[in-house]
């Protein structure tokens, strides 16, 4: 047991949303998009993508917020994240990772709140089932994205 550590139960932060967007639909314009609820999307807690973030870097993505929609890697935690096909099928992978990974976990998965908190800070219970589900939905996406070139994925972070 983390010294010190306190339980909690779900987070407070508002969870990420991923969106399967039309490529009719430029990286800029993308908020004209997130308000149609017809737009297939999953949403993922703060607490499981900061998690697994170091190995999200490892995707090439696009900040469609940026004048030029500048390319980099990984999420952008606060804002924006764009992905084309070849990066959604990235992302797919390494969501596929992780699935294996938590199938190994305990019926209860203990979460630090941050990689900062993992020694002492406070803790969140989360089901394993509900770890497995969240990222088989985003997996499902990304995939479906990573198979159709009229799509690209849109990461909208906290």
């Amino acid at each position: 047991m983390h010294r010190g550590a306190e339980r909690r139960s779900r987070s407070v932060l508002p969870p990420h949303e991923f969106l399967a967007l039309p490529v009719d639909v430029p990286y800029e314009q993308y908020m004209a998009a997130v308000r149609d609820p017809s737009i297939p999307r999953v949403k993922v807690d703060d607490e499981l993508i900061r998690w697994m973030s170091p190995t999200l870097a490892w995707v090439r993505t696009i900040n469609p917020a940026s004048r030029g929609a500048l390319a980099g890697y990984g999420l952008n935690l606060y804002g924006p994240t764009a992905f084309d096909t070849e990066a959604a099928g990235k992302l797919e992978r390494i969501v596929e990772g992780w699935i294996s990974i938590f199938m190994e976990a305990p019926e209860t998965v203990r979460f630090p709140l941050s990689r900062e908190a993992a020694l002492d800070g406070p803790l969140e219970d989360v089901p394993r089932e509900t770890v497995v589900e969240s990222l088989q939905r985003l997996s499902t996406l990304a995939g479906r994205v990573a198979n159709d070139t009229s799509t690209w994925l849109l990461h909208l972070g906290i």
